[in-house]
């Protein structure tokens, strides 16, 4: 069964999937935002780094390692459904 969408900005329904919509030209972003990921990345090291100091280095690594899969299968999960629809509005 194939999704569909539809654009906030013309109202045009399209497949899932697409990169840029039919009706207005917008561009269209799945997943995950690129801050939701950096957030992710930050959260390993520090939780790495702070482990690391108080146990071994080793365990550091594997800590930010195992942080870092099981952040980024969270936010996979959490925005599976997301999608975004960017358009750029010339006034000229």
């Amino acid at each position: 069964m194939q999704r569909s969408i539809i654009c906030p900005h013309c109202h045009t329904g399209s497949n899932h999937g697409v990169r840029v919509c039919v009706g207005c030209q917008a561009e269209v972003h799945y997943g995950a935002s690129k801050e939701a990921v950096m957030l992710v990345f930050v959260a390993a090291i520090i939780c790495g780094a702070l482990v690391g100091s108080r146990l071994q280095a080793t365990a550091g690594w594997l800590t930010c390692g195992a942080v870092l899969v099981a952040g980024m299968w969270a936010i996979s999960r959490l925005f599976c459904d997301r999608v975004v629809f960017k358009r750029v509005y010339r006034t000229r």
